[in-house]
């Protein structure tokens, strides 16, 4: 096979019920240069990988298929980042193995780069959730079409109101991109957050998308987010990755504060890790640690006019004159959300 132009990686763990679908999905792509499925076996316990082995084997296809094997279960970071490190393509597309993608996936995620000739490091498409039991729709999330040019790309879509999703999959990344910049996942679980939130800031070229190129499996069971997020009750690996995610963002901020909208976009996404952890019920001494490692989340804003928008600004003044505490933040913050939605 020629050198390929896209990877497509997709870690397996434990996906026996999707397997299939998923990578018969990547198998046929309409897409005219040559491209490779680089499959990452994570250790699973199930029929996962019995069953990318019998399709490489009898699909036409199926000499697209690279099988790289960890030698022990690592979880979905380290298997991305096994991904940036073994691809073979110039461009990087994650495909997780419980979702599938559209037939024209790889044409229409390319095609901005020829059509506009811009080697762009990012080109993100939009995405369908379905439900996993009876297989419908459950939304459509279109983006606005864009083509952005800027130090800051990523910011400056969010600055815009434009802004894709947070994960990283039904994303085309310019594969030398991600290797120059150090961007790669810190994180077993969680793994997209701070991957994307550097991606963002670091990014010169992004094109976004409204055709649907991705449809993302809402509502399986035994799923990262089903095990760890929807549970009464949180674990201790949440807890600390949140934390960690909250001090890399702080991290990243301080190094970036000159970037215009940089305090707004991190507030926006330091909102979101918070809640993840507010969604989930957390023992005294969890909730306990979360305070003392989230230490300095809202401190490192500074000036309250480093905010442009007025409820961020009030949320955080609010806050700060009553104690920095992430419950009492985010109580504030669900007010202001409300009082918003009314005017």
């Amino acid at each position: 096979m020629s050198s390929p132009l896209i990877t497509i990686a997709m870690p397996v763990h434990n996906v026996e019920n999707y397997i299939e679908a998923s990578l018969t999905s990547a198998l046929e792509q309409d897409f005219t240069f040559p491209y490779e499925v680089l499959v990452i076996d994570d250790h699973g316990t199930d029929m996962s990988m019995e069953k990318v082995e019998k399709i490489k084997r009898t699909h036409s296809r199926g000499d697209l298929i690279r099988i790289w094997k960890h030698d022990k279960n690592k979880g979905l970071g380290p298997a991305r980042n096994t991904a940036i490190e073994e691809a073979k393509g110039k461009y990087l597309l994650f495909l997780d193995s419980d979702d599938t993608l559209t037939p024209s996936c790889l044409s229409a995620l390319y095609r901005p780069i020829i059509e506009k000739k811009t080697d762009y490091e990012i080109v993100v498409g939009s995405y369908q959730s379905i439900d996993s039991a009876s297989g419908t729709i459950i939304v459509t999330k279109k983006n606005k079409e864009s083509y952005i040019s800027h130090p800051n790309a990523g910011v400056y879509l969010f600055q815009k109101g434009k802004a894709p999703q947070l994960s990283v999959w039904n994303k085309l990344y310019n594969l030398n991109f991600l290797r120059i910049n150090g961007i790669h996942c810190l994180h077993r679980i969680f793994e997209d957050n701070v991957f994307s939130f550097k991606a963002a800031i670091v990014a010169t070229n992004v094109a976004v998308l409204p055709q649907i190129t991705y449809n993302y499996t809402v509502n399986r069971q035994g799923s990262i987010i089903d095990t760890i997020t929807t549970k009464k009750q949180g674990t201790q690996e949440s807890a600390e990755t949140c934390c960690d995610i909250i001090q890399n963002y702080i991290k990243l901020l301080e190094e970036n504060k000159h970037v215009p909208c940089m305090h707004d976009f991190y507030f926006d996404r330091m909102v979101g890790c918070l809640n993840r952890i507010n969604n989930s019920s957390y023992t005294e001494e969890q909730v306990q640690y979360i305070k003392q490692h989230t230490t300095g989340f809202l401190h490192c804003i500074g000036n309250p006019l480093n905010l442009s928008r007025w409820d961020f600004r009030a949320v955080y003044a609010i806050t700060r004159a009553v104690g920095e505490d992430f419950t009492t933040f985010l109580k504030i913050k669900n007010f202001f959300l409300r009082l918003k939605q009314r005017i």
